[in-house]
C-alpha cells in the first residue's frame, strides 16, 4: 500500500538522524576538554617564562656580590694605622648584611616561581590526559554512530527495496480488477438498456479503457545515503598529526610542552562461535536448522497428512 511505501522511506529517513550527530558532533570533538587544556598551558608557559627569570636573576645575584673595593687592601694592608682596617671592616659588615638580605630575597623568589610552575605544570598534565580521554571517547561514541547509521540504512533500504517489489503486483491486481469492474458495469447497462440501444452501449463498452490512476502507487527514490564516515577525525591523540594541530602549533607549546600522550584504545573484536551442527532425523521435521527446512511448526504434519 501507498502508506507502507511512504513508512519505509520515511524509516531510512529516521536512520539519518545518527548521522546527523556525527557531522554536528565532530567539529567540537573534545573542544571542551581541550580548551581547558590549552588555558592551563598558557597560564603553566606564563609561570615558566616568570620562574626563568626569577632564577636568572638570582643566579646574577650570585655572579655577582660586588664586594667593597677596601676588601683587597684587607688581604696585603700596606698602611699600618688601624683606622683603614677599621672602616673596611665595618663597610664589609654592610655589605655583608645587605647582600645576604639580597640572596635570601632573590633565592625565595626563584624558589616560588618554580613550586607555582610546578603546581601549575602537574595540573596541567592531569588536564591533558583527561582531554586526550574525553577526545577519545567522543571519537568513539561517534564512530559507534556511523556504524549503527550505516547498518541502519543498509537494514531500511532492504525493507524498502522488498516492500517496492511487495507492492508491484497488488497494484497491478487492483487496476486490473477496476478495469474489469468498469467493464462488468457497463456490460450490466448493455444488458439494462433497450434492444435498440445495446449496439451503441456494447461498442461503448468494447472501447472503454478504465481510468486506474487514482489506484497508482508513489515509489519514492531511496533518500540519499549521508557519508557519516567523511566527518569522523582522520588522526586520534598521539598520531603526528594530531599532536601537530592540538600541541604543537599553538603558541604556548615552547614554554609549555607537553607530556606523554595517551592513545585511544583499539576496540577488540567481539568474539563469535559458529553455529552447533544440527544432524537431521525424523525428529526434525519442523526445525528450521535441519536440511534447510522453512522453520514452519506445522510443516511436517502437513507432509505426513
Amino acid at each position: 500500500s501507498q502508506h507502507a511505501i511512504d513508512r519505509a522511506r520515511d524509516d531510512i529517513l529516521a536512520c539519518t538522524t545518527l548521522a546527523g550527530s556525527v557531522t554536528e558532533a565532530a567539529p567540537s570533538l573534545g573542544a571542551k576538554k581541550g580548551k581547558e587544556h590549552a588555558a592551563c598551558r598558557a597560564l603553566e608557559a606564563e609561570l615558566s617564562r616568570n620562574k626563568t627569570a626569577s632564577c636568572e636573576g638570582h643566579a646574577a645575584v650570585l655572579k655577582a656580590p660586588n664586594m667593597p673595593d677596601c676588601v683587597s687592601y684587607l688581604q696585603q694592608p700596606e698602611d699600618p694605622k688601624y683606622d683603614p682596617t677599621n672602616m673596611c671592616l665595618t663597610a664589609v659588615s654592610t655589605w655583608l648584611s645587605d647582600y645576604n638580605s639580597s640572596l635570601q630575597t632573590s633565592r625565595a623568589v626563584c624558589q616560588a616561581a618554580t613550586s607555582a610552575h610546578s603546581i601549575r605544570m602537574e595540573q596541567c598534565g592531569k588536564d591533558q590526559v583527561v582531554f586526550e580521554t574525553s577526545f577519545c571517547d567522543e571519537y568513539h561514541d561517534l564512530v559507534e554512530a556511523c556504524t549503527r547509521f550505516n547498518q541502519c540504512y543498509a537494514s531500511k533500504l532492504a525493507e524498502r527495496d522488498a516492500v517496492h517489489e511487495d507492492s508491484v503486483i497488488p497494484e497491478s491486481g487492483r487496476k486490473s480488477a477496476y478495469a474489469a469492474a468498469s467493464k462488468i458495469d457497463c456490460y450490466l447497462k448493455v444488458l439494462a438498456a433497450e434492444h435498440v440501444q445495446r449496439p451503441n452501449l456494447l461498442a461503448e463498452c468494447q472501447r472503454l479503457q478504465a481510468n486506474t490512476t487514482h489506484l497508482d502507487l508513489v515509489y519514492h527514490p531511496a533518500p540519499e545515503k549521508l557519508q557519516c564516515n567523511d566527518s569522523i577525525p582522520s588522526s586520534t591523540p598521539c598520531d603526528r598529526a594530531w599532536l601537530t594541530e592540538q600541541y604543537e602549533n599553538e603558541f604556548w607549546y615552547t614554554d609549555a610542552p607537553t607530556g606523554v600522550c595517551t592513545p585511544c584504545e583499539t576496540a577488540e573484536p567481539e568474539p563469535t562461535s559458529e553455529p552447533a551442527p544440527v544432524h537431521c532425523s525424523a525428529d526434525h521435521g519442523a526445525t528450521s536448522a535441519c536440511c534447510g527446512q522453512s522453520g514452519d511448526p506445522f510443516a511436517a504434519a502437513r507432509r505426513s497428512s
